[in-house]
């Protein structure tokens, strides 16, 4: 079978696919499934946030997966291919909470983990007997070894570090959560019981990936405290760099932090979601304790670790001071990242608030705003940070005076482009979506106005980013403001065409283009049907009207439908349409006398 992988991006308040150059991280569930169909099969992984899908490829199955915050973009490539008579099975996160709603746009949901029941799956689809839903019976017990394979998946798409082979890679040690947060997803779909891979199939995973990087996306890596000193001391030692999310429930065996060091962990993620002992206590989470959060994030410091804090705002026990008490929290002990996260993530929930700017500004605008508030609060919780750590900025930014100037002389092409980007925007050119056209440069769909460039999809899906410079300088047709789409035709009939024959012709056409809902009509735009000229070899008839739709290929459609019915006037008039054809004139005719021979001389030979 030729089987698909989706893994989906997420759609913007228009309801456009949200895409980006790099991904952040392969997907491993879409990997992890691979590795259990047979090599006989044909498979594709598509990274939807970095990759395009081609919709025309004959699949004869597709895999999408998805959470909440994914599943429109999942209904909407589910969708699509199940109108091209494709099957599609759906899992995840969401599909397995709402099965019934994911069944609306798939042939066929799975529910919970997928591990043992995979090549049940792909039986039913070779045989055309899949069920409406799949789930296992139990939990999968992680005792047998599958590695995920990689080879179907475009991995350069991922960013990785200077000279590394490999971007950072997935893997997975633990599954399910015993603690049953109320807020969390994890033990509902994962099970309450904690279930561990053999670290000796952990070993060989990372062997026959081969990475140096990786993210353990396990919710708890120190879940089961015995386990995981065992799997913390087989990493040491093998030079790996890796990060990975704990509960602050470590600080019942601290010296997991210790053991996670030696084995080259550089950062955890942590949940401690509030700094008050009763929103914690609210939402079933009151193992966390308050009064041993700084003691942990010192024990990580002490380590070379990177402590990144989860907040969660909004419990019902919260007052407005709890977001100073968690960002002086913060700097106390040293977490700026924390903060700087916080603020950035607040601008795009907050936008709401510039919508009304929308009426005076274009979109693309108030899109530029909010992401200049977005780099600037990067740099001021940059500078935050350094000041946190004691390293004073305002001589920095002093200091940067000469080299200040020295850039901006080098960098003459970048201000151009991001002025041209302002006069874009304001000038209302085009937006997001429009169909453009420049002329020598490109065709196509605008995507996104950066502040340098202009992303323009092609028709055959291709991106261009064309400098904004280009598109202030030159002139753009931009399609998509059109209020109709003008058809101008010459229809040349014969000389012995007579005036009835002309006059019928010429009013057929009129009239039926009058009586077309097809076509605009006069007032509202200029319509004309004209006997128009005396060509060398025709008597023209000029036919010049405009469509309602914009749309190219209903445009098309109905000057389709047009050539039809004129081809039929100028049938029904007895009339036909003239062939193009040139007079020749000669000004004498030879006789018809015969020639008359002359033999050739002879020549005397010497």
């Amino acid at each position: 079978m030729n089987i698909l992988f989706v893994y989906p991006t997420r759609l913007d308040s228009s309801g456009r696919p949200v895409k980006y150059r790099k991904g952040y991280l392969p997907p491993l569930a879409l990997a992890t499934l691979d590795g259990l169909i047979p090599d006989h099969h044909d498979v594709r992984i598509i990274d939807d946030i970095v990759d395009e899908i081609d919709f025309s490829i004959p699949y004869d199955l597709v895999a999408i997966t998805a959470m909440t915050m994914q599943v429109e973009r999942a209904y909407q490539i589910a969708d699509a291919f199940r109108e091209r008579g494709v099957k599609v099975i759906m899992g995840g996160t969401h599909p397995t909470i709402l099965p019934e709603e994911a069944r609306q746009h798939a042939d066929s949901v799975v529910v919970g983990e997928a591990d043992n029941i995979w090549e049940q799956i792909l039986h039913d689809c070779e045989n055309d007997a899949m069920r409406d839903f799949y789930r296992d019976a139990e939990f999968p017990d992680l005792q047998r070894l599958v590695l995920p394979k990689w080879d179907n998946l475009n991995l350069r798409a991922y960013p990785k570090r200077l000279g590394a082979k490999l971007p950072m890679m997935p893997i997975f040690t633990t599954r399910g959560c015993p603690l049953g947060c109320k807020f969390c997803s994890v033990t509902r779909f994962f099970g309450k019981t904690i279930r561990v891979k053999p670290i000796s199939h952990v070993i060989q995973e990372i062997e026959s990936t081969g990475a140096t990087e990786y993210l353990f996306v396990d919710d708890n890596i120190t879940c089961d405290p015995s386990y995981s000193r065992e799997l913390f001391r087989a990493l040491a030692g093998r030079d790996l760099n890796w990060m990975s999310q704990i509960s602050t429930t470590v600080m019942r065996n601290p010296d997991l932090i210790d053991l996670a060091a030696e084995a080259g962990c550089s950062g955890l993620l942590i949940g401690t979601e509030s700094l008050s002992q009763s929103s914690l206590k609210a939402v079933k989470k009151g193992f966390n304790k308050v009064e041993q959060y700084e003691e942990m994030i010192a024990r990580m410091h002490r380590n070379g670790m990177n402590p990144c804090l989860s907040f969660i705002f909004g419990f019902d026990e919260d007052t407005p001071e709890q977001f100073r008490k968690t960002i002086e929290f913060c700097r106390k002990n040293n977490v700026g990242y924390v903060i700087l996260w916080i603020l950035v993530r607040l601008v795009q929930p907050l936008s709401f608030l510039l919508e009304r700017l929308e009426q005076v500004f274009t979109s693309a605008m108030v899109d530029w705003l909010i992401k200049t508030i977005r780099v600037a609060l990067i740099f001021i919780g940059a500078a935050t940070v350094l000041e946190i750590w004691g390293i004073k900025v305002g001589p920095i930014l002093a200091g940067l005076g000469l080299f200040g100037v020295a850039v901006a002389l080098g960098a003459q092409d970048l201000f151009k482009n991001l002025i041209s980007g302002l006069l874009i925007i304001a000038e209302r050119r085009f937006s997001p979506g429009h169909w453009v056209c420049v002329d020598g440069i490109v065709e196509g769909t605008v995507e996104s106005i950066g502040f340098r460039s202009t992303l323009i999809r092609r028709f055959d899906k291709a991106p261009v980013h064309v400098p904004n410079s280009k598109l202030s300088d030159n002139a753009v047709t931009n399609f998509s403001a059109m209020t109709h789409r003008r058809i101008y035709w010459t229809v040349g009939v014969e000389y012995r065409t007579t005036v009835e024959q002309l006059r019928k012709i010429r009013d057929g056409i009129e009239q039926y283009i009058l009586d077309s809902e097809d076509f605009a009509k006069p007032p509202e735009v200029a319509t004309f049907v004209r006997i128009d000229r005396f060509n060398d070899s025709s008597i023209d008839i000029m036919v010049y009207c405009f469509t309602r739709t914009t749309v190219w290929g209903e445009w098309l459609a109905i000057k389709e439908k047009l050539a039809y019915r004129i081809k039929e006037i100028v049938q029904g008039a007895g009339s036909s349409f003239a062939f193009p054809s040139q007079s020749i004139y000669v000004e004498t005719v030879p006789s018809e006398q015969a020639e008359i021979f002359v033999p050739p001389r002879a020549t005397k030979s010497s």
